[in-house]
C-alpha cells in the first residue's frame, strides 16, 4: 500500500513541475499588443530604406498575431494587413511591390524573440542573380516600451566574410554583401 502511495505521489510531482514548465515556458512570450509608432529619434541616417513614418497596430492572440502597418512609401499613404502563426503553419502575406506577390514564411517564438523565416528568393542586383534568405524578428525591450524589428537578409553571392552594411551602401551597385542587417524601433503609444 505504501509503495502504490508513493508512486502516486512522484507521478503527481512529476505532473505539477511539468505543468509549472509549461505555464514558465508560455509566461516568456512578451505580448506584442498594442499601437507602435517608429522612432525617428534613435534611427540613424540611412540605416532602414522606406517605408517610413510607420504605425503598427499588434493583436496577439496565440498563436495567431495580427499587424496593420500604416506607413508612408515613396510619399503615400498605404496600408498592409499581416498575418503570422507561431505555431509554425506557415502564412502567405502581400509584399510592398505593389500589393499583387505574396511571400511566404514560417513564424516561431525562440524565447523572449518572435522569429519569421521566409522562403528563399532570388532577385537581379546590378545584372547578377542573387539568391538569399530572409528572416525577421522581433524582440521588446525597455520594459514594454521599445519594440525592435531587426531584417537579416543572407545572399549567397558576395565575399565569403560576413557584413554589416547600411540602407546606403545598399544603393551601391557594386556591394553584394553576404549579410545585411536592417534594424528599426517603435515607441509604444497605446
Amino acid at each position: 500500500m505504501k509503495l502504490i502511495l508513493t508512486a502516486s505521489l512522484v507521478c503527481c510531482g512529476v505532473l505539477s513541475v511539468a505543468q509549472a514548465q509549461t505555464k514558465t515556458q508560455k509566461r516568456i512570450r512578451p505580448d506584442l499588443s498594442g499601437v507602435w509608432a517608429v522612432d525617428q529619434t534613435n534611427q540613424k541616417k540611412n540605416s532602414f530604406p522606406e517605408p517610413s513614418e510607420i504605425t503598427l497596430i499588434i493583436s496577439q492572440q496565440e498563436p495567431e498575431i495580427r499587424i496593420r502597418r500604416k506607413f508612408v512609401l515613396r510619399g503615400t499613404q498605404q496600408e498592409q494587413e499581416l498575418v503570422y502563426y507561431t505555431d509554425q503553419r506557415g502564412e502567405a502575406n502581400l509584399t510592398l511591390s505593389g500589393g499583387k506577390t505574396k511571400s511566404a514564411s514560417r513564424t516561431r517564438w525562440e524565447g523572449e524573440r518572435l522569429v519569421t523565416s521566409y522562403d528563399p528568393y532570388s532577385v537581379k542586383i546590378a545584372g547578377s542573380g542573387v539568391d538569399g534568405r530572409m528572416e525577421v524578428d522581433w524582440r521588446i525591450l525597455k520594459g514594454g516600451e521599445v519594440l525592435i524589428k531587426r531584417i537579416t537578409m543572407s545572399h549567397t553571392t558576395g565575399t565569403s566574410v560576413d557584413a554589416t552594411i547600411s540602407a546606403e551602401d545598399l544603393r551601391n551597385p557594386r556591394i553584394i554583401a553576404p549579410t545585411m542587417v536592417l534594424e528599426r524601433a517603435f515607441r509604444r503609444v497605446h
